[in-house]
């Protein structure tokens, strides 16, 4: 798998090179596909291209007899129910790793764009997984977190006026000095709402900067933070302490708002997975170790036998 690292398109033209079993050996080798497959019978099933070209699993032994125990070649791994071919997956999620859009994926593959949107959202759905095990949790020790909500408006086609019954916040808070970020979509920005979230996603004895917006004054009653706020009607920086602010969470969204722009007729459905990509990236987004750290997550969640 360490050969992922700092992976560049020469490599990724070398890989697309190989004929179809060497890339599938080497696919073997990191981890992401069965190198054996176990039979029930306890012996080892062979792999075996059928004459329709299918790949299986299939264990012969007499025992079975008179039939015979397949299994599919894909079967348990991140390549289950693919009907592209293998270097093809490779080739977009490196497209993807490389933060390409679904339109110039498609013109690298000539895939359909159906295809694509798909095969993309599979990758996300790699980011919420890794969330769903490991919480995004922020701030501790005196480390200063800001949180702000922001206002999010969809129009028709991206164009026109704002469809205000279409619109819905954007939560978020953002650890100062390493800017690593949780999002959420809320429906609603009261105390309630907002708190639950701060509750379950900063640390203990962490420093909250928010602005003058009623629903954070409940903070008080949490001796776990220290909560300080900085009046936006008068300052953007309080000028008695250059470092009470919300600046570095107000880039953020700025950030965020951007990302989603790039990403042409982006649908409300999928912006909360657009989030934990965005989360996820910030992570592991690093574009010499991006590609690895999406392969080896994909092979922690679909441990394949070698």
């Amino acid at each position: 798998m360490n050969e992922l690292q700092d992976f560049r398109l020469d490599d990724l033209y070398e890989k697309m090179q190989l004929e179809d079993d060497e890339f599938q050996d080497w696919l073997v080798s990191l981890g992401l596909l069965n190198g054996r497959y176990p039979c029930t019978c306890g012996n080892s099933m062979k792999k075996k291209r059928r004459n329709s070209g299918q790949i299986v699993w299939e264990c012969n032994r007499a025992y079975h007899r008179p039939t015979q125990i397949r299994r599919g070649y894909k079967d348990g791994t991140f390549f289950e129910n693919s009907n592209i071919s293998f270097q093809q997956v490779f080739k977009l999620s490196y497209l993807w790793a490389m933060n390409h859009s679904v339109e110039y994926a498609e013109y690298e593959t000539q895939l359909a764009h159906r295809i694509v949107v798909s095969w993309y959202k599979k990758f996300r759905k790699i980011c919420k997984r890794y969330f769903h095990a490991n919480p995004i949790r922020l701030g501790g020790n005196g480390v200063i977190v800001e949180a702000d909500e922001t206002f999010m408006t969809r129009r028709h086609g991206g164009r026109g006026r704002p469809v205000r019954r279409r619109s819905k916040w954007l939560f978020g808070i953002v650890e100062r000095g390493s800017g690593r970020s949780y999002y959420k979509i809320v429906r609603r920005r009261d105390s309630a709402t907002l708190l639950s979230l701060i509750l379950r996603h900063v640390l203990p004895n962490t420093v909250v900067h928010t602005d003058e917006w009623r629903a954070y004054r409940a903070l008080a009653r949490f001796p776990m933070f220290r909560h300080r706020f900085v009046n936006h009607g008068a300052n953007f920086v309080d000028p008695q302490d250059r470092t009470l602010h919300t600046q570095t969470i107000e880039g953020k969204n700025g950030q965020w708002k951007e990302w989603v722009r790039r990403r042409h007729g982006v649908i409300d459905q999928i912006i909360p997975d657009l989030i934990l990509e965005f989360n996820w990236r910030e992570r592991f987004g690093r574009r010499n170790v991006v590609f690895f750290n999406f392969w080896s997550q994909v092979a922690d969640m679909y441990p394949c036998i070698q």
